[in-house]
């Protein structure tokens, strides 16, 4: 090519260049290519046009900005003014949809709104100070933040550094963009289309969207067919077959064609997931709207017994819900947390919130923070979660909740008298009282001879629950309403009387609150996700129908796991009605022990007494110096009290906590006037 060619062609461009800002350019033409968020960090991807699959996790300020301008030049001494478009006139500039200015003129005063804009204008001469602009068209930009689209979250290491990955071990973090279209609401997924481009205030590599699709779960785009209706026969309970035979039925096809975790444990473990899966947002029960319908699990068991393997060939085979591991959690956040990016301060909501509607998993549930379950609280109890602080905001919470736990320091739970014991150190009482179900599993409740045996070896189970018949059933769950949801009669009358049972065998248990006073709603709860999950319905398969059989399954099910010998709760309430009660033959027997012979009460007793009566824990050495006593002397003096279940050794100090037992106790005293003085 000559120099003169070349030089041509050169001028050509520059006239096109010319020429493309004084028309709309709309960029339709280019072609978007599909890339993982994190990406956009690569330099490959620099100013080119892409697409990705996005959780919008937060959003902040829409702002107004310059699209288009009419800019005209004044620079009568300038050299090319007979060759510039602008030399005394005025011309409308349209500002690209690709343009890095959209970006940079986010939190930009007016006072340097103007030097942007004549930056933009083409000027050969370089001085463009003699340039007038005037904005006459505005567009919308916002700044959001967001993060891959994915449905697992876990820690991997590398060189000695932890950062949270996918499904695929691709780094997960969050990233800034800048949106040319308003976000009607966070929490959902989007296809974004836009541009690469360094953030101009910052260079951080960013992404200016041109547009933003919804993407729907599956779930959400349910709807029965006679197709769906024959798939969803597979898990009725035919005539003459009981609920727990089919249970079984579909408990060993998962067991051995999918889970291939076994033992009868094993399989109530199994069950407790599918219930989860199983149960719906809301519903009426005994013409009471319910504040939740949806299903929460708690799993504790030693280390290597399978929960999360379990729950990981579920979550790939149904094709639904999210898995988290509780090291990941603390570092992504799982109710909400304040984040700031640059001057940006951004209400970012966890993964809890984000699972709204859906199912939520999470691994190594006793490595997440006191703090993050107090910010859960209100969500688990009424399905929606306040936020207040440097953003307010609330959202949605209707999440089923899958908790997998192994005990504190990891110590196996046959060291436990009661397995059921090994949620004090876990959780706090409020928290446990939300779980509708806990599962506890320990490394000998399996025989050898049934875990080690070789495959092929293993009797075959025709493979009927398959990956679609299962994923269609949980969206039949997912998509009912509280319409959809029926008891009968003789179901509600049995809802009350199983609840009644559970409360007299189990409500003594004060401190591990899994049975409370909503017995009922959680009774209840369960009795809705098993008929879902057995597709008990009506002719056109739309409602769900609860039985009375239902109920009585439930019962059953939840005494066997309750009085396993894994978790004995059973035995554990046993214990604490001794410390929990008082009867009137355990008080007169209390009085006799402290004065004996019918005398007034000693000195050092009533000491005891009223320093109790005013503090839940005291420390032996105070103690001793109210009562002028060596430790060991307090000791003996405190004896009785102990003996009596009054008392029971405060863990991790050298001091005593109060029971319930010995409150009420005091109360009597009290109002009879034995601890005057």
């Amino acid at each position: 090519m000559t120099t003169s060619t070349h030089k041509k062609k050169q001028e050509f461009e520059k006239r096109k260049q010319k020429a493309k800002i004084l028309v709309e350019h709309l960029l339709d033409d280019v072609k978007a290519e599909p890339v993982y968020l994190m990406d956009i960090d690569k330099i490959e991807y620099a100013d080119r046009k892409i697409e990705t699959d996005v959780m919008v996790c937060a959003k902040d300020e829409v702002y107004h900005v310059p699209k288009v301008f009419t800019a005209e030049c004044h620079n009568v001494k300038c050299d090319v003014k007979n060759q510039c478009p602008f030399y005394f006139q005025k011309r409308r500039v349209h500002i690209p949809y690709n343009s890095v200015e959209l970006i940079d003129f986010t939190r930009l005063p007016n006072s340097k709104i103007g030097t942007v804009l004549r930056g933009i204008v083409p000027c050969e001469s370089g001085d463009r100070k003699y340039i007038q602009t005037r904005v006459v068209q505005k567009i919308t930009v916002q700044d959001l933040l967001v993060a891959p689209k994915v449905t697992t979250l876990t820690v991997a290491k590398e060189n000695d550094k932890e950062f949270v990955v996918d499904e695929l071990g691709r780094e997960y973090k969050d990233k800034q963009v800048f949106s040319l279209k308003p976000l009607p609401k966070t929490n959902e997924y989007f296809k974004l289309t836009g541009w690469v481009k360094a953030n101009p205030k910052n260079q951080i590599a960013t992404l200016l969207v041109a547009d933003l699709i919804p993407l729907n779960d599956d779930f959400q785009g349910f709807v029965m067919t006679d197709a769906i209706h024959d798939e969803l026969k597979n898990f009725q309970v035919p005539e003459g077959q009981t609920i727990e035979a089919k249970l079984d039925e579909i408990l060993s096809d998962l067991t051995n064609n999918v889970t291939q975790i076994y033992g009868e444990p094993r399989k109530k473990v199994l069950l407790s997931i599918l219930l989860a899966y199983h149960s719906v947002i809301g519903f009426k029960f005994d013409k009471e709207m319910l504040k939740r319908g949806w299903v929460e699990v708690v799993m504790v068991g030693d280390t290597g017994q399978g929960k999360t393997q379990m729950f990981d060939r579920m979550l790939r085979h149904i094709g639904l819900g999210a898995f988290i591991s509780g090291t990941s959690a603390t570092r992504t956040g799982i109710a909400y947390a304040y984040q700031q990016v640059g001057s940006t301060w951004y209400l970012k909501w966890g993964i809890y919130v984000l699972c709204d509607g859906k199912l939520l998993f999470i691994d190594e549930g006793q490595c997440i923070k006191e703090e993050e379950w107090n910010k859960l609280s209100s969500g688990r109890s009424d399905g929606k979660i306040v936020a207040s602080g440097i953003k307010a905001g609330e959202h949605y919470t209707r999440t089923r909740f899958i908790v997998s736990c192994n005990p504190k320091d990891n110590a196996p739970i046959d060291e436990s008298m009661c397995g059921v014991a090994t949620l004090k150190g876990i959780f706090r009482s409020a928290d446990t009282r939300r779980f509708d179900l806990a599962v506890f599993l320990s490394c000998s409740d399996t025989p050898s001879d049934v875990i080690d045996i070789p495959l092929e070896q293993r009797s075959k189970t025709p493979h009927q629950i398959t990956s679609k018949r299962l994923y269609l059933n949980v969206c039949k769950a997912w998509t009912r309403a509280p319409k959809d949801i029926e008891f009968t009669a003789e179901a509600v009358t049995h809802v009350y009387t199983v609840a009644k049972e559970r409360k007299a065998k189990y409500e003594k248990a004060i401190d591990i609150p899994l049975i409370t006073s909503d017995a009922r709603h959680k009774v209840a709860r369960l009795s809705v996700a098993l008929a879902s999950l057995l597709h008990s319905t009506d002719e056109a398969h739309q409602k769900v129908i609860v039985t009375a059989d239902h109920v009585e399954y439930i019962k059953q099910y939840m005494f066997y796991l309750y009085d396993h010998d894994n978790c004995a709760l059973n035995i554990y309430a046993s214990l604490r009605k001794d410390v929990s009660s008082l009867t009137e033959q355990e008080y007169n027997q209390i009085l006799a022990e402290l004065r004996p012979h019918g005398c007034p009460l000693p000195e050092d007793a009533k000491t005891i007494c009223l320093e109790f009566a005013s503090n839940d824990v005291i420390e032996r050495g105070h103690l001793a110096d109210i009562l002028d006593l060596t430790p060991d002397n307090v000791t003996n003096k405190l004896k009785p009290f102990k003996e009596l279940h009054l008392i029971r050794s405060k863990s991790g100090k050298r001091g005593y906590k109060i029971t319930a037992k010995f409150k009420k106790a005091l109360k009597r005293m009290l109002n009879e006037g034995l601890l005057e003085r």
